[in-house]
């Protein structure tokens, strides 16, 4: 090796070293910054140099060092994994959020819920059978019977609330998934460039694959890697990305006869020009499960004990008399079969006296139909009964949903911890590669220092003797 080219190789290592502390700077600097995976120079020898002749004895010794490039610390297998929990996670998540507030609307075991009104309104009529005669116990059943339409509608609004909130909530997410669309397309198009020249843009790869993640925690998704270093997403088959385009992702209730009988139209997703998109997971799927399916079916349960309530009342109201004598009075209004639209019937309305309580044709006084009414509360296929299977399978539902998205957070934990101990930053890895690496700039500095001086003896003192 020549002074020169030992210069050459200690400047080289000189470059290489400062290089290195960079990138160890980067990653100190960024050790709390979300998405960002540690990043490291890539040194590779520089070589032998221009290859001698046929039989030469010259000795190849090298050019010095190159930085290769500045590789992620990243495992692909884990990446593409968290992507797939992290939608499982979401929707499950979503999913159990929206049954514990359809539990909260049934508030039971509660001395103010549905259960209590119930049984409040039989208890009436039993003090009634007490008093057949007395106008203060008939208005007192007309007023709890009031008191049990009001709950039962106020739990139909709430449920329906309930239902335009996720409606509500899939046209927010349907605005997030077009802005990190358009993020990842625009990065797409910053890094084909950048990688194709053989650039090393890792930070750029983190933004990527945060916005990613967060497409993955929306609608789930598949993500397709090019060659060109850029990335296509697709949702329920569809193209969502493809490279540096997008599809606008969208939102619309549709009419459907499944859900005429409540009112309510169908949560559906597209693309804009194309059909129908049914995500498979993350919120999005949470959203047409809960949407389409779980919270109209609460509904309808509610309607079915709104018109067994009226069914049950009317059949033996109607063919009981009242305290003139007269029968056929309706209780509720037989029109009103859903507890949306459950109502009193003009029958009995400010008409304490036509509450028909006696047997027809056994006496003003009889108080046989009163008792019917009051054991109503113990019939197979009641409004309690109906009540009680109602809230006891709810309580199944909601136990089991939060048990699957703990077992499914359990998971997604267990990834993310090998995968976040694989690419994040080490501090104390860092301070061991910060002294590796001065330790080494400094022994390439002194090695300039020894060439330096070897040049001043070969140029400023050989051959002065005898002068």
């Amino acid at each position: 090796m020549t002074n020169i080219s030992a210069l050459q190789s200690a400047l080289s290592g000189l470059l290489a070293q400062r290089h290195r502390l960079d990138v160890i700077g980067h990653n100190v600097a960024n050790a709390s910054t979300p998405g960002y995976s540690r990043q490291r120079a890539d040194l590779v020898s520089g070589g032998g140099g221009p290859v001698p002749a046929l039989f030469s004895g010259s000795l190849i010794t090298g050019d010095g060092v190159d930085v290769a490039g500045i590789s992620r610390y990243r495992d692909q297998f884990l990446e593409t994994r968290s992507l797939g929990e992290r939608g499982a996670t979401a929707q499950l998540s979503l999913q159990s959020r929206y049954l514990e507030r359809v539990e909260l609307v049934h508030a039971e075991p509660s001395d103010s819920g549905l259960a209590a009104s119930l049984d409040t309104l039989w208890s009436s009529f039993d003090e009634l059978a007490n008093h057949p005669g007395q106008i203060p116990q008939r208005a007192a059943v007309l007023e709890q019977a009031d008191s049990t339409i009001d709950q039962l509608r106020f739990m139909d609004d709430q449920m329906r609330t309930l239902r335009d909130t996720a409606v509500g909530e899939a046209r927010a997410l349907v605005t997030q998934v077009n802005d990190l669309a358009t993020e990842v397309a625009a990065l797409n198009d910053s890094l084909r460039p950048l990688l194709l020249s053989g650039a090393s843009p890792n930070d750029l790869l983190d933004q990527r694959d945060l916005a990613l993640g967060q497409l993955s925690d929306l609608v789930g998704g598949r993500v397709h890697a090019r060659d060109d270093g850029t990335v296509d997403v697709s949702v329920g088959g569809n193209s969502l990305v493809t490279g540096g385009r997008t599809v606008e992702f969208q939102s619309a209730t549709v009419a459907d006869p499944g859900l005429a009988d409540v009112g309510v139209g169908r949560l559906v997703f597209s693309f804009q020009g194309g059909g129908e998109v049914t995500p498979t997971a993350g919120e999005a799927a949470g959203l047409l499960e809960m949407a389409n399916n779980a919270l109209p079916d609460s509904i309808r349960s509610l309607d079915q004990i709104a018109e067994s309530l009226v069914t049950s009342v009317n059949s033996l109201h109607t063919a009981g008399q009242d305290l003139d004598g007269a029968t056929g009075w309706n209780f509720f209004d037989p029109t009103g079969t859903t507890a949306a639209t459950l109502a009193m019937s003009a029958d009995v309305v400010d008409q304490p006296r036509r509450l028909a309580i006696a047997t027809a044709g056994a006496g003003q006084l009889d108080v046989g139909v009163a008792q019917q009414l009051a054991s109503l509360r113990d019939a197979s296929g009641g409004p309690d009964d109906l009540y009680a299977e109602l809230v006891g399978g709810l309580g199944v539902q909601v136990g089991s949903a939060r048990a699957r998205a703990s077992a499914q957070e359990s998971v997604l934990r267990r990834v993310d911890e090998i995968r976040i101990a694989e690419r994040s930053v080490n501090i104390d890895e860092e301070m061991i590669d910060l002294v590796a690496a001065q330790r080494a700039y400094e022994a390439s500095a002194r090695m300039i220092n020894a060439v330096d001086e070897m040049l001043d003896i070969l140029v400023n003192r050989l051959g002065l003797v005898g002068r």
